[in-house]
């Protein structure tokens, strides 16, 4: 399974626990998120997708968003138009009683079942 994670690095612990949510060997894209907000966004999201080596259409991914809310709303944006569909999503936890600040993968949220479920809400 593919990862593409714009936040933190991941750490060993964090891959471990990925394998076993997915189920699957994993192979994690890191990709840099730097926003510079003084620059129209949709032009730096669309750029940090140039040059994946997967088709987003035919091979199954999961996203770790970026921090900045903006950039997660609009990167959402830009896979769903090359996908054609949403994309599952992580999300992350802070580790309780932790003697330092460490996340934990809280779950893995199908953004796509979320809009269907939604669209039985109208």
């Amino acid at each position: 399974m593919k990862v593409l994670n714009f936040g933190h690095p991941f750490t060993e612990a964090h891959m471990e626990q990925l394998r076993h949510m997915l189920g699957e060997e994993i192979e994690v894209y890191t990709i840099p998120v730097n926003i510079n907000l003084e620059q129209p966004i949709a032009g730096q999201i669309s750029d940090l997708l140039t040059g994946l080596p997967f088709d987003l259409q035919t091979e199954p991914f999961v996203v770790n968003l970026p921090g900045l809310s903006i950039a997660a709303v609009a990167l959402i944006a830009e896979l769903h138009g090359r996908a054609g569909h949403f994309p599952a999503v992580l999300r992350m936890k802070q580790v309780k009683d932790s003697a330092a600040t460490t996340f934990a993968i809280a779950e893995l949220v199908q953004l796509q079942e979320v809009r269907n479920t939604a669209r039985l809400r109208r």
